[in-house]
């Protein structure tokens, strides 16, 4: 079972696996894999996803707008979980 530990605030990982975690900026790797999503205005990101193969490369870009905000709400589930 891996366990995620904490390095900084707001900062998690495996060894494979890390997890960066903050009000405007997500972060995820994995291995060869990436996702950040940047939040440019209130509820609204935009971001990447970045995914290698051996002889390819995908890459796609996003943009999202909510109407209201829960991201605070799981962003203090996820300190709570973690910092304890």
């Amino acid at each position: 079972m891996e366990m995620f530990a904490i390095h900084a605030p707001n900062f998690f990982y495996t060894y494979d696996k890390v997890v960066t975690l903050d009000t405007n900026d997500i972060r995820l790797a994995f291995e060869s894999d990436t996702v950040h999503l940047n939040r440019y205005y209130k509820d609204d990101w935009q971001g990447y996803i970045i995914k290698t193969y051996t002889t390819a490369l995908f890459v796609a870009t996003f943009d999202c707008r909510h109407p209201r905000n829960s991201l605070d709400k799981i962003f203090g589930r996820l300190r709570e979980e973690f910092e304890d």
